[in-house]
Formats: C-alpha cells, structure tokens, sequence
C-alpha cells in the first residue's frame, strides 16, 4: 500500500476524514514531514516551544504524546501509527524473519490493539494483507512478514522480539501488577533493545499522571532533549467535537485538579486531589531527622498489613510539648518490601515489628483486618497489644480526618522518610457512588506507610488533650466546697 505519500492522507482515508487538524500535525510530526505555515504554528502550541521557533522536519526515534482524555490518543493517532508502519513503510524481511509490531496497554485487551484488529477487519484493502488472525492469542500476523503483537505491560514478555515499532498507551499508569513486575521504568529498560536491531521507534501516549517517572520526565527535560519528541495537548484542542457544556460538568465534579489533569493535560503534583495540603506536610517534616528517638513516651502504633503485592508498614507516635505546644510527633516509620516471588512470610513481619515496638516503648498498636488473629497473638508476645479498626473507606474517615486536622493546624511534626513524606503527599479523595468517604494512594501510588502513619497518629491524639501526668491536689476532708482534681 505504498501509494499513499503521506500519513495524513493515510489518516484521512482510515478515519473518512474525521480527523482534527491538531491530530494531523501529531501524526506529520512523528512521521517526519514537512507543515504548512498554519501547521507549523499549530506545533508550536503542541510542542510548547518559542513563538517563532523553527520548524524541521526529522525522524524521532522516540516520541512522548501527552493528551487529555477523549482526544483520540489511541484511535487517531496509536492506531494509525501501527497501521502505517504495518502496511505503508517499507521494511526489508530476511527469508525466515518476523518483525513486529508491540502494542502495550496496562491491561491486557484494552484500547489500542483491539482497536487497530477492528480497523483492519472493517477495510477489505487491510483485511486481504492478512496471513493470519489469531486475535484471542494477541497476534495478527500479516502477510509482508509482520506481526503484530499485543503483549502484557510486564517486562518479561518485551524481551526476545525484533520490533519496528513499540507503542506503550496510558503509559504513566503502567505500576505493579499482582506479580510485582509490571512498571514503565523496568518496560522501557526490556522494551528499547528490541528496537535496536532494525532501529524501530518508541511511542508513549498517555493522560499526564503526577509530577514524577519517565513522562513527566521527559515533558520537564523536552529542551534538553531534542532527540526526544514531546507533545502534549488538552483534549478540545486535539478533539474539537468535545462539547463545552461536558467539559464543565466534569470539572465541576471532579475539582480544578482533577480538570486540569484529565482534560488539560497538565502535570499536577498528584494524579488525583490531593487530600493533605503539601505546604502543611513540609512545614511537619523536621529536614534532616530521619527518626526521633523514644524518651519514656506513650507511644501508640500503626501497622498496615498486606497481601502478596503490597508492602507491609510499621509506624510510632507520641504526645510531646514541643515549643510550648502539646503536639503529636511521629517517632519513626518503617517498611517491608514483598518478596517478588513469594509475598511476605508475615510471622518474619509480624515479630520484627513487635520488636520495633519495644524499641520505642510501645504497648498499644493498631490495624486491619488482615492476618488479625495471627497479629494479635505475636505482638501479645512482645507485649504489645492490638486493636483491630477499618483502614479505608467510611470507617476510616475519623482517623484521616484527625491527621488532616493536626497537620492544618500544625500540631503534627513529621520525621524527614523521604518514602512517608511522598505517600501522604500521594494521598487522594476520591469519588465514590454516594460520596462515601475514601483516601488512598494516587492510581499506581503505594499508601503503605502513609496508612500506617495515620492510624498510629488518630491513636496518640486521643492523649492530647490529657496531661502526661494528672496531678491531684488534696485538701482537709472538711472542707467540702475545695475539693480539687487538677487534670
């Protein structure tokens, strides 16, 4: 199908025209062609650069495409990227060689392969170049030698394949999947050797996520980086048929972070709202003191215990006057990883944390539900003991709310865990049917030790208002109408 000179005539006659300028100046860009002058300022708007920054037409073997939702990331632009490199480039194919084609999504069976299948079955032009349909096995094999793959977001199954061409979509949400393995920064490291042999190309799409990994990376280095072609756009621009009146009820209902993440495309500091308030986080955290050591404290406990995938998390606080104010500090927190292969062996947990709480003189602990039972009878060992509350969700919202409370009022003083600092700045309300209450981690965002960290601070905040020490004055039983209790 080598008649068609240009992407955007390609684009046009896949999509019968329906695509916007904006998407057309993506696909020439990425292809390497050259813009006409309204072009030329429409990619200055894309690419963020100087007003009268000069356009010139190269090949990027890399490219970063950040748009808001409901732009057509993956249909106009993902899709007609596999499609054109499918059946318009030209690749030489040695006698007995595959090359091929990776689409890589968070899930399996979702968005770009799915949809670049359905677009070949519908165009009879497409549809005759095919060798071989094995869509339920995620491989389209066609008849010029090339294959196209979907292949799970999981290192592992990147590797041993000769590729012209990787698309990773949504990739700023590829983080662990149940076996531990599954994140864009591992992806890419078992993903650019394959592409190296027939100098392939990279391709990311993706909404922006928060201020951190290799997209936002890659928008915040753009100029120090030529190499690297970064684009990124809100979705009315790439898509002008969004109607407006949508627009603002979704900005309505999801907060001004929330519009200007998804539909603006704009890097915010989470990728959801943000529950704590990050200028009240710094002002806790004291730079410098990684952990406070106990000093006969009554010190309460939060554990957050977890499953295969996730981590487990320990963490202390006390009631101390600090500068002539009663305020709860946090003495230390502590984290431990899953094993890759085998989880956690909780008991191994279970009992170095119950030695962490003798450390610091702890009697008194919190947590879920999970491994209740076992939890409670180890740390019964060391003598501590423990309560069982609700962690997440509406049973949750007294504890989150008294962190919340204490840290705005700045009677919480943090230790400087560069990993407890990041997860509450991570932490997120979110929107659930009948807005009940929930906060957790940011979509990808461990919350581990931040959970710990709340519940072991709602449990010491009970003893703030309370006197280290009640001091009781007594005087003469016979004088009824002095009788004191000083607390």
């Amino acid at each position: 199908m080598n008649h068609f000179q240009s992407i955007e005539t390609f684009a046009r006659w896949l999509w019968d025209d329906a695509v916007s300028p904006a998407q057309i100046v993506e696909l020439k860009v990425w292809n390497g062609e050259k813009l006409t002058w309204a072009e030329r300022a429409l990619w200055r708007k894309l690419a963020e650069t100087q007003l009268f920054a000069r356009y010139s037409p190269r090949r990027y073997d890399e490219s970063v495409f950040i748009h808001g939702r409901q732009s057509g990331k993956s249909t106009r632009i993902a899709s007609t990227a596999i499609l054109w490199t499918a059946f318009v480039e030209e690749h030489p194919v040695a006698h007995g060689e595959r090359l091929s084609i990776l689409s890589f999504s968070p899930v399996l069976r979702q968005n770009t392969f799915q949809l670049v299948v359905e677009k070949i079955r519908s165009i009879p032009e497409l549809f005759e170049l095919v060798e071989s349909d094995n869509v339920n096995d995620g491989e389209l094999r066609l008849a010029n030698g090339i294959d196209v793959l979907e292949i799970s977001a999981n290192p592992q199954y990147a590797r041993g394949k000769t590729a012209i061409l990787a698309v990773i979509d949504e990739a700023a949400f590829l983080h662990s999947d149940q076996e531990f393995t599954n994140n864009l920064v591992d992806l890419l490291e078992s993903v650019r050797p394959s592409l190296v042999v027939k100098r392939g190309r990279l391709l990311l799409l993706s909404s922006p996520g928060g201020q951190e990994g290799p997209l936002w990376e890659a928008h915040r280095d753009r100029a120090l980086n030529p190499d690297v072609l970064v684009l990124r756009a809100p979705s009315v621009l790439l898509n002008p048929t969004i109607d407006a009146k949508l627009l603002e009820r979704e900005r309505k209902r999801g907060g001004e972070v929330f519009y200007r993440r998804e539909y603006l495309a704009e890097f915010t500091e989470t990728s959801g709202n943000p529950f704590l308030d990050s200028a009240a986080i710094a002002r806790a955290v004291v730079v410098g003191t990684t952990e406070f050591l106990p000093a006969g404290d009554y010190v309460s406990s939060g554990l957050d215990l977890a499953d295969r995938r996730d981590d487990c998390a320990l963490a202390h606080a006390c009631v101390r006057e600090v500068s002539g104010v009663r305020k709860v500090v946090v003495l230390s927190a502590r984290v431990w990883k899953p094993d890759p292969k085998h989880g956690h062996q909780v008991l191994t947990v279970l009992r170095e944390m119950g030695e962490d709480c003798r450390r610091v003189g702890s009697v008194r602990s919190r947590g879920d539900q999970k491994s209740m039972s076992v939890a409670e009878q180890v740390l019964r060992a060391h003598g501590v003991g423990f309560e069982r509350v609700v962690t997440a969700g509406a049973g949750s919202e007294c504890a989150y709310k008294t962190f919340s409370a204490l840290l705005n009022d700045d009677r919480l003083v943090l230790p400087d865990n560069p990993e407890l600092v990041q997860q509450l700045r991570k932490l997120e309300a979110k929107a659930t049917d009948g807005n009940r209450f929930l906060v957790e981690g940011g979509r990808g965002a461990r919350d581990d030790v931040a959970v710990a960290c709340v519940q072991a601070v709602a449990y010491a905040a009970e003893d703030l208002e309370a006197s280290p020490e009640p001091v009781f004055e007594y005087l003469d039983v016979r004088d009824h109408e002095n009788w004191q209790k000083i607390n």
